[in-house]
C-alpha cells in the first residue's frame, strides 16, 4: 500500500495536504511563541451559575425566580474562588477538588458576553471568539503562529467542535494519531520483517533524496506546495517514533482520557503545537429539564478529565509552555424553566490555567443578576461609559499571547475588537 493511501485510510491524510509556509514570520519580525494550547469546549451552553459563578437560591432574579437550590453550606471558597460543592441531592462536583487543587493557578471570568444564543454559532465563538463560518479556529491560529510550525507532521490535533483552519495550518484527527503505529510497523507481515532494517533505512533515505530533488526543481507555486508538503510527509514517519516513545505503556480506557494522553504524547515529542477537544458525556450540557442532575454527571466529568489533562501535562514536563482554555456555546438562564432546567443565556464564563495567566483571580463582568455591564477595560470595575467584554475581546488577547497581533492574519481575520492588555495578567 502506498504510504498516501495508508495515511488515508488511517485518519491521517491531512498530513499530505499541510500549507507549510503559508505564514511564515507571521508578525513581520515578531517572535513567535513557544507556547502550547489546549482549548476545551462543552458543547450544548454550561450553566456557570452551578459551578464557577454560582448564585444562592436565596437570591432571587426579578420576578422571585431562584437562580439556584443552593443554600449557603453548599458554596465554599479556595483562595479567591468560590465553587458549589454540591450540584444535586448527594452528588458531589469535581469542580470544588479541582479548584482546591489548582487554584493558585486558576483564572476564571464571568460575565462574558457572547451576543448569541444559537448552538450552531455559539460552537464557533467559543473556539474562535466569531460567529463568521471562516474564523480559524483558535487553536489553528496558535498552532500556525508557532515558531516551527512549518516543520511539524501534527501542528494541530482536533477531537470535535469547531476546527476551521482557514488553511492557515493542517489539521489532524486526535483519533488517527491511535493508528500511528501502523506507520512505524509497514515493514511487518504476520509478524515477521520484510526487509531488515538497514534496508528500510536506505529505501527511506533515497526515497527523500528524490522526493527532495524534486521539491527543488519545482516552479509552479501550487507545484511547490505539494512537494513541500509531501517532503514533510516523508520526514513525519522517523518523527513518529518519539510520539510513541512517549506514550504510557498502558493507555485509558476513557476515549477521552486516551485522546488526552495522545495528544500530550505528541506535545512532548515536539510534534505539536495545540490541541482542540469537546468534553461532552451521555447528559447533554443543552440542560432545558432536569437541569442540576444533568449539570453534576457534565461537569463532575469535565473536570476530572481536565485534572487529567494538567496531570499528564505534568508527567511530560509541558506545563510551564501549556496555557489551557475552557468555554462553551453560550451560558444559561439564572433562573429555572417550568420543567426545572435552564434555557439559553447569551453571558458565559472562561477559564484559564497556563503561564501566561495569572491565578487564584475572579473577574467579574456581570451583575447580580449575570448580565454582563460596561466596565473600565484596566480595572474591570463597573463604569457608566465603559464597555462590555465580548468574546472577541477574549480571544483578540489570547491572540496577543502569540505574538502576532496586527500581523496580515490578525488583520485578515478581524475580530473587530481590541485586546485587553490586563485580562490575563496582573
Amino acid at each position: 500500500m502506498k504510504r498516501r493511501e495508508l495515511l488515508r485510510n488511517l485518519g491521517l491524510g491531512s498530513l499530505m495536504t499541510a500549507l507549510p509556509g503559508v505564514w511564515s514570520n507571521i508578525a513581520n519580525g515578531a517572535v513567535a511563541s513557544d507556547r502550547l494550547w489546549v482549548v476545551v469546549t462543552a458543547p450544548g451552553g454550561w450553566d456557570p451559575v452551578s459551578f464557577c459563578n454560582p448564585r444562592l437560591s436565596s437570591q432571587l432574579y426579578p420576578g422571585g425566580k431562584p437562580m439556584s437550590h443552593y443554600t449557603a453550606d453548599m458554596l465554599d471558597q479556595a483562595g479567591n474562588i468560590k465553587y458549589v460543592k454540591l450540584l444535586a441531592a448527594g452528588v458531589p462536583t469535581s469542580y470544588g477538588a479541582f479548584v482546591e487543587k489548582y487554584y493558585r493557578e486558576l483564572l476564571v471570568i464571568n460575565g462574558i458576553e457572547t451576543n448569541n444564543g444559537n448552538h450552531s454559532i455559539g460552537v464557533k465563538i467559543s473556539s474562535s471568539g466569531h460567529s463568521s463560518p471562516t474564523m480559524p479556529s483558535f487553536a489553528a491560529y496558535a498552532a500556525a503562529a508557532s515558531l516551527n510550525a512549518d516543520a511539524l507532521p501534527l501542528p494541530y490535533l482536533a477531537a470535535g467542535g469547531y476546527v476551521n483552519t482557514a488553511g492557515l495550518i493542517s489539521r489532524v484527527p486526535l483519533g488517527g494519531v491511535e493508528n500511528i503505529p501502523e506507520l512505524l510497523t509497514a515493514n511487518m507481515q504476520n509478524g515477521k520483517a520484510m526487509l531488515t532494517n538497514k534496508a528500510v533505512t536506505d529505501l527511506h533515505n533515497k526515497r527523500l533524496k528524490r522526493v527532495l530533488d524534486q521539491k527543488l526543481a519545482s516552479q509552479l507555486p501550487r507545484e511547490i506546495l505539494e512537494q513541500q508538503a509531501f517532503y514533510g510527509g516523508q520526514l513525519s514517519t522517523q518523527q513518529f517514533k518519539r510520539l510513541s516513545d512517549k506514550l504510557p505503556a498502558a493507555l485509558s480506557t476513557s476515549g477521552t482520557k486516551r485522546n488526552i494522553q495522545h495528544l500530550c504524547a505528541a506535545m512532548a515529542a515536539g510534534l505539536t503545537v495545540s490541541g482542540q477537544m469537546e468534553m461532552r458525556t451521555g447528559a447533554p450540557w443543552d440542560s432545558h429539564d432536569d437541569h442540576d442532575n444533568r449539570a453534576s454527571v457534565n461537569i463532575t466529568n469535565m473536570f476530572d478529565n481536565l485534572d487529567f489533562l494538567l496531570t499528564e501535562a505534568d508527567r511530560h514536563g509541558l506545563r510551564n509552555r501549556l496555557n489551557v482554555i475552557v468555554a462553551s456555546d453560550f451560558g444559561r438562564t439564572p433562573f429555572f424553566n417550568p420543567d426545572a432546567g435552564k434555557d439559553h443565556w447569551s453571558v458565559t464564563s472562561m477559564l484559564f490555567i497556563g503561564p501566561d495567566f495569572s491565578g487564584n483571580r475572579v473577574i467579574k463582568l456581570d451583575d447580580d443578576n449575570v448580565k454582563a455591564r460596561a466596565v473600565d477595560i484596566n480595572t474591570f470595575l463597573p463604569k457608566a461609559d465603559g464597555e462590555i467584554v465580548t468574546s472577541r475581546h477574549v480571544f483578540r488577547t489570547l491572540r496577543s499571547l502569540t505574538g502576532s497581533l496586527g500581523s496580515p492574519v490578525d488583520l485578515e481575520f478581524d475580530l473587530g475588537a481590541p485586546a485587553l492588555p490586563k485580562l490575563f495578567k496582573v
